[in-house]
């Protein structure tokens, strides 16, 4: 799911909104003016003039040379400041679109970044009542799809970039309200490649009453996702219509309606108001609402609800009401992981309705957090054990302490603060001839390995620059792996049984190679690769003693010559 945060379903909720406007273009530039822009927006329920000028970046004009706002029969002048807010590049009107039972909607501008927006008007019950109410909305309502609607909206985005208003590489944004919000699914849905991001607001989905009976049947899902489109509904009330059919998109649901109107809780200006009214509110304790991901009443207080607001996967809010109707803030950022990588428990800090801190707890340094889901180490909490850290992970206690190569004694007495490492991934077991090797993923997708040797020990190699641990074939059932180690070089593969053998051991000075006889390790060839080799260096490897090697080949006191056994 793509990345949105309050801000950003705040502005495309407002330019869905922008789009029931119909804008007239001055007769003398053949432009749509500032003062124009400023008449229509400002006469919208719950909109003012400086609304208008923030949206549009619009500005007073100015005498250049008293410096004294100018005015014209009494009413202030304006423009545009280029360099912000949204521009309309281009209407339906423009080219003749915004017609009988045809789409309406406005291309937005970006000026900041240069993002184009369509925004689609939905049902529009003023100006053309029988095209949208009756013939666009009864289709789309019994069949899922609006009559000539998606046709001009297609159209519309034609013509736009026939004409260079949209660059051919250029990914468009979409907004759209109810009935423009079900054009804007099918819309994604026959061009993905050229579609960034989409947002609909109170929107049915295809298939309309039709496709709701079939959901009701379990004959056909009741959405469809797509990280292309996010479907906004208000879930409060009675309202019916949003939701209706298949969606096609992610679906979010935001609440904040206190009425009982239907026609209130579907239109956008309802929407629009709810996320205004989160902005002020989150902007009066210093959070940015383009930093918010999620804002919701979560929990029940004292004096009321809770708000939770997510600012990160790691980063949350929590405003807590107090007597007199202030809140109280909360930073919580993560303290202790768990083994999968999940937050556990959060350092806090709390400020009060002054931005006063009121209470900061012992908070351990971001660098030194290791989060197990990303660097593959976490920090024991006092009194904290592996037993506990495994509880309801698909580790076990042996896998974590192997894993650090720490023996249960070990694990019993380490100190606040230890840095426990942690893999991936369940370890891979592998039968080897000296027991259970395993095969651990770390965290950055490479491997380590748990070796029992002949006597019992086991060691952990990590893949590094240095040792250069290998798998060969399936990741999951390898059939040969090798490593340094030591200064030695060792290959192990598997035998027709499928156990794991050491296969070949190379120094600089020899090569060791065995085989499988029988279900038994046999020597099959040793090649000497330096004069003098000294025998203890070799007859650790062999099953032949220092006294037999010296019988087998010509020796110089204790020292074999360069050639083969």
């Amino acid at each position: 799911m793509e990345t949105l945060t309050l801000q950003d379903k705040y502005i495309n909720s407002v330019l869905a909104e922008l789009a029931y406007i119909n804008f007239e273009k001055d007769k003398n530039t053949n432009q749509i003016n500032a003062n124009e822009i400023i008449n229509k927006v400002s006469s919208i329920e719950n909109f003012s003039i400086e609304d208008a000028k923030k949206i549009f970046g619009i500005i007073e004009q100015k005498d250049n040379n008293t410096k004294n706002i100018i005015k014209l029969n009494g009413d202030i002048q304006y423009k545009f400041n280029k360099s912000k807010g949204y521009e309309i590049v281009a209407t339906t009107n423009d080219y003749g679109i915004g017609k009988f039972s045809s789409f309406d909607g406005i291309l937005f501008k970006n000026r900041e970044n240069g993002q184009l927006t369509i925004a689609g008007r939905g049902t529009d019950f003023l100006n053309d009542p029988i095209g949208d109410l009756v013939i666009a909305d009864g289709s789309l309502t019994v069949n899922g799809t609006a009559l000539f609607q998606d046709i001009s909206m297609q159209k519309f985005y034609d013509i736009l970039k026939d004409e260079g208003l949209i660059p051919s590489n250029h990914k468009i944004n979409l907004t759209g309200h109810s009935l423009a919000g079900g054009l804007i699914q099918k819309f994604v849905l026959h061009n993905q490649d050229i579609v960034n991001q989409a947002y609909t607001y109170n929107a049915p989905g295809l298939g309309g009453a039709k496709a709701e009976i079939l959901n009701s049947l379990g004959v056909l899902p009741d959405n469809i996702p797509n990280d292309k489109i996010r479907n906004i509904i208000l879930s409060d009330g009675y309202e019916v219509v949003s939701g209706m059919g298949v969606m096609i998109g992610d679906m979010e649901y935001i609440n904040g309606f206190d009425g009982w109107n239907p026609k209130e809780q579907h239109s956008i200006h309802t929407i629009r108001d709810i996320y205004q009214k989160q902005i002020n509110f989150v902007l009066q304790y210093n959070i940015s609402p383009s930093d918010i991901l999620q804002y919701d009443k979560k929990y029940v207080g004292v004096y009321g609800k809770i708000y939770e607001i997510i600012l990160s996967d790691e980063k949350k809010i929590l405003l807590v009401p107090n007597e007199d109707n202030s809140y109280d803030k909360y930073e919580l950022t993560p303290k202790i992981y768990t083994i999968d990588g999940n937050i556990k428990e959060y350092s806090v800090k709390s400020y009060d309705k002054n931005g006063n801190l009121i209470y900061a707890d012992e908070e351990i340094d971001k660098k030194e957090i290791n989060q197990p889901n990303k660097e593959g180490l976490l920090l024991l909490k006092e009194g904290q054990t592996i037993s506990q850290i495994v509880e309801d992970t698909a580790f076990s206690s042996l896998d974590l302490l192997e894993y650090n190569n720490l023996s249960q004694e070990e694990a019993k007495n380490l100190p606040l603060g230890y840095k426990v490492l942690v893999p991936k991934e369940p370890p891979l077991q592998i039968e080897g001839e000296y027991g259970v090797i395993k095969l651990f993923k770390n965290q950055n997708d490479s491997f380590t390995l748990r070796l029992p040797d002949e006597n019992g020990n086991k060691i952990n190699i990590t893949y590094n620059d240095n040792n250069d641990l290998l798998i060969y074939g399936d990741n999951t059932n390898p059939n040969k792996i090798s490593f340094i180690l030591n200064g030695r070089f060792e290959v192990w593969e598997k035998d027709e049984r499928g156990v794991m053998y050491l296969k070949k051991i190379s120094t600089e000075e020899f090569d060791i190679l065995y085989k499988m006889q029988e279900n038994k390790k046999v020597l099959e060839k040793v090649e000497i690769k330096t004069d003098n080799l000294d025998v203890e260096k070799i007859a650790k490897y062999i099953d032949f003693s220092k006294e037999e090697l010296k019988e087998l080949k010509n020796l110089s006191d204790n020292n074999i010559l360069k050639n083969n056994i």
